[in-house]
């Protein structure tokens, strides 16, 4: 039978994991699939025997036919209640790239231990939905859900559209119920874990958020997918998904800049908000704003949302020097930015009074 000649490792864990190498005979290894890791009913196929749990994770690089399989420890469980309750000794530092979040560089602060693999994130996100249900906004300070979201995404490109869809909406959910929330949080009698509890809860959700919008907009606004057309003109393929993205993008919009009005430079210690927050949405406006669909009439209401969210930045956190440059590299950048610039910048000036920084 096709499955004899298959060798399987002796079983070895680390604190989450339990791990078995499984090795084919060369003919089997043939079979294997190049752009994507296998699912159960694909390696049961090919003869490999293994318990329910086991996930093909990985296949080793330097000899292929090696295939690397985990499941979750069964004798090592932490209850709901107390990855919440961790997860709120941590700080969260907003990283300069995602791949960072997979380091530390202090014990306080908080780092991806799991990053799951697109069938994961598949079985994943359904308890990270009901998580949120259940848990409001606290949800995200579970290591489980916080780690499902950076999976999804790190491996962007090769999750499902369904899956980028509801982590989409589940996102806009969870940065509605924050923003219902977090004006009482700040007018209340905050302690100091409070204040980190809620900090965290906040940066959290707007990181993803934000870089979900990215991606995204990666997604819908690739350059090798835009059309030219007679006159030189250009416009993206017909997409009906694409569609549904600018309308539902705008929600989120309304999320950011609700949640910027509220007095965020309480929760932190001295009360200033941190630049790396404040970049981290002016630079999803910007991510937009580079997309061809902006010089167009029907993207009008979503132009002026992000100079709301910018004006405000500029206005209350100082990011009128930043804004400027961004803007006049846009300029310098793509063609069809000269519309959307100038009725940004008198929306900034007429509305938000900043004149220095466009003069």
């Amino acid at each position: 039978m096709k499955g004899d000649q298959i060798q399987y490792s002796e079983k070895y864990c680390d604190d989450k994991y339990e791990y078995r190498h499984v090795i084919l005979p060369a003919e089997l290894a043939k079979l294997v699939p190049k752009t994507h890791l296998m699912t159960e009913t694909e390696w049961r196929n090919l003869g490999v025997q293994q318990s329910p749990g086991w996930v093909h994770y990985l296949v080793h690089s330097p000899e292929p036919h090696i295939l690397l399989f985990r499941r979750p420890r069964t004798d090592v469980k932490q209850s709901a209640a107390s990855q919440t309750v961790k997860m709120t000794d941590f700080k969260f530092v907003i990283p300069l790239s995602l791949q960072m979040l997979e380091e530390s560089n202090s014990s306080k602060q908080y780092v991806v231990t799991n990053v799951f693999t697109a069938w994961e994130i598949s079985n994943n996100i359904k308890d990270v939905q009901a998580s949120l249900r259940q848990d409001g906004t606290e949800f995200i300070l579970k290591q489980k859900c916080f780690d499902t979201l950076y999976s999804v995404l790190v491996n962007f490109s090769s999750v499902d559209g369904e899956i980028q869809r509801h982590s989409w909406d589940l996102m806009v959910k969870a940065m509605g119920k924050l923003v219902s929330e977090v004006g009482h949080i700040i007018d209340g009698d905050l302690t100091g874990s409070s204040k980190a509890k809620w900090l965290n809860i906040i940066k959290m959700t707007t990181f993803i958020a934000c870089k979900l919008i990215d991606a995204m907009e990666n997604k819908y606004n690739n350059t090798s997918d835009i059309l030219v057309t007679g006159k030189g003109r250009k416009k993206p393929p017909k997409d009906t998904d694409q569609g549904h993205w600018e309308e539902d993008r705008n929600n989120m919009l309304v999320h950011l800049y609700t949640l910027i009005q509220y007095p965020l430079q309480r929760l932190w210690e001295p009360p200033v908000v941190e630049d790396d927050f404040v970049i981290l949405i002016g630079d999803s406006c910007y991510k937009m704003l580079e997309s061809p669909n902006m010089a167009l009439v029907r993207t009008k209401d979503t132009r002026t949302s992000m100079f709301q969210i910018i004006g405000t930045l500029v206005k209350k956190f100082n990011h009128g020097m930043a804004c400027s440059l961004k803007i006049l590299q846009l300029l310098r950048t793509y063609e069809h930015m000269v519309s959307p610039a100038a009725q940004g910048v008198i929306l900034l000036i007429q509305t938000f009074g900043d004149k220095v920084c466009f003069a």
